[in-house]
């Protein structure tokens, strides 16, 4: 038997940090400058032999927010009963 209207609950995923930041659902309070160098110079064609360094404050940024975002929303779908 299932209510009318009834639906399971989908999963909501965290946002994405780059979506955070899109949303302005993250901002940095201080100074943050070897930060947000790094930031700026991160892009897809990042080469870290090329420009000799691994963007290490990004890298720990996003982990960060990753975890602080975690899944949200989330139900245990249990088997139905077979009787």
């Amino acid at each position: 038997m299932r209510l009318a209207g009834w639906r399971p609950e989908q999963p909501t995923w965290p946002l994405s940090p780059s979506q955070q930041y899109e949303q302005r659902k993250v901002h940095h309070v201080g100074n943050f400058a070897v930060l947000e160098d790094q930031m700026y110079a991160f892009t897809s064609d990042f080469d870290r032999a090329r420009v000799g360094y691994s963007p290490d404050r990004v890298d720990a940024l996003v982990w960060a927010l990753t975890e602080l975002s975690g899944p949200q929303n989330f139900t245990k779908v249990l088997p139905f009963p077979l009787i």
